[in-house]
């Protein structure tokens, strides 16, 4: 024992230290490993901050449309990246540039060959004067005159359409037949001669058969048939019931129109112009060719008649229109009447029409063809041959129907609001395109 303590103090300096290098050993230890959690904790705290900075303040929206009926749109609300914000925008680009084509061809497919009949009316004229006198000009356009083709029935013969022969022309031909026929048989004019029984019989069928070859030789002239005074003017309010538009009466010395009824008359005029392309397209042959009434899928239009159109703040007792976007009050299928779009306007269409039953189809891809029409009901009934030839029309020798039908026509307001008066637009609520501004992330947002 007093040898380790004689050593101790004579290395007392190397115990102490030895002393010392086993007390703050462990305590280092302690002390950098508390040292080092609390370095750690406050780094994460510090990088959390700053994340949720960056989330909040610099996130944005990203998105693709929806295109095609039933897809779903694209969305993505992230930190901003130069490659995700690339992707976007060509994406966008390329979308926007489908549907701008694609708004392009069905703007100038229903456009078609639509023309206004008195330019410098619409969408205005430059002054009061120059309106009323370039109204009166519309009116005695579509209505006719004694010097003025109408403009329907100009429309009409343009499309192989017509009125069955005359009654007079014919009468004197069937008289001069009926002479030369009696001649024939050995009795002439001022004789007392008179035919056997069976002579008289055989002679009024050769007769009605000459008198059928005279209304088909005429029918095989016509793409189609339409009745006398089919589109013969009527005031505000003689078609009040059947809530049809009413066309025009030309009176010089009568009230003028204002703006918006004259407008009307010059869209009835291009729904009616529609149909009558259709029908024409529909009797035309597999060369585009037009066939005659007896081969036509549409022989004869009895009447046609476009629905009132409506101005939601107008008065349709006095200026000829009736509910948004001329519906007639009811509900179709396609659901369009009820949809109340911003781009596009509904007019119907009453169409009564002597068709073939076979070839009615026809007509119905003709509508479609022609522009944005739909049949939305039709009704057939019986019809008597017999009794139409003694009137003077043809239809061929298949059957033949009346037919009924309602027609939804569509309206794009890409090319119609533009030509639409001030107080059409307003009431309709139209808003003509105007360049915008696009708040899609770009190039500027691009990020990391």
């Amino acid at each position: 024992m007093k040898g380790v303590l004689a050593w101790v103090k004579g290395h007392l300096l190397i115990v102490i230290s030895v002393v010392l290098i086993l007390i703050f050993l462990p305590a280092g230890f302690v002390g950098a490993g508390m040292w080092n959690g609390k370095i750690k904790e406050e780094a994460e705290k510090a990088y959390k901050d700053q994340e949720r900075q960056l989330t909040a303040q610099q996130r944005v929206q990203y998105a693709l449309p929806a295109v095609f009926e039933g897809e779903e749109a694209v969305e993505m609300s992230r930190a901003p990246n130069r490659h995700v914000t690339r992707f976007f925008s060509e994406q966008k680009e390329a979308r926007e540039q489908q549907v701008a084509q694609i708004v392009e061809r069905a703007t100038e497919f229903n456009r078609a060959e639509h023309e206004v009949l008195v330019n410098g009316l619409f969408p205005e004229a430059p002054n009061e004067r120059r309106e009323r006198d370039l109204i009166r000009t519309l009116t005695r356009t579509i209505a006719g005159d004694d010097r003025t083709v109408s403009a329907y029935d100009a429309l009409v013969r343009r499309l192989g359409g017509g009125l069955p022969p005359e009654v007079e022309e014919v009468a004197a031909v069937m008289a001069d037949a009926e002479t030369k026929a009696l001649e024939r048989r050995g009795v002439f004019e001022g004789s007392n001669d008179r035919l056997e029984p069976e002579e008289a019989a055989e002679m009024r069928d050769e007769l009605s058969a000459q008198r059928i070859g005279i209304y088909a030789g005429h029918a095989g002239d016509l793409t189609f048939y339409v009745v006398p005074d089919l589109f013969t003017g009527t005031t505000a309010g003689a078609n009040q019931a059947q809530a049809f538009s009413p066309r025009p009466v030309y009176n010089p010395s009568g009230p003028v129109a204002p703006p918006a009824t004259a407008f009307t008359w010059q869209w009835d005029y291009w729904v009616v112009e529609d149909v009558l392309r259709a029908v024409a397209r529909a009797n035309s042959g597999p060369d585009g060719r037009p066939v005659g009434v007896p081969d036509a899928p549409v022989k004869r239009i009895d009447s046609i008649n476009v629905s009132e159109l409506v101005l939601p703040q107008g008065d349709s007792s006095s200026g000829g229109f009736g509910s948004r976007g001329g519906g007639s009050g009811q509900s179709t299928y396609t659901g369009r009447l009820e949809a109340n779009p911003s781009d596009y306007d509904v007019r119907m269409v009453s169409l009564d029409i002597v068709a073939s039953p076979r070839l009615l189809p026809m007509f119905f891809d003709a509508l479609a063809s022609t522009g944005f029409m739909t049949v939305t009901d039709i009704d057939m009934t019986a019809l008597d041959p017999w009794e139409e030839i003694e009137n003077g029309y043809y239809f061929g020798s298949e059957p033949t129907v009346r037919a009924h039908l309602e027609i939804e026509t569509i309206w794009l307001r890409a090319w119609t609001g533009p030509l639409m008066p001030p107080s059409v637009r307003d009431a309709l609520g139209v808003v003509l395109p105007e360049t915008g501004t696009d708040d899609q992330p770009t190039d500027s947002d691009e990020g990391p």
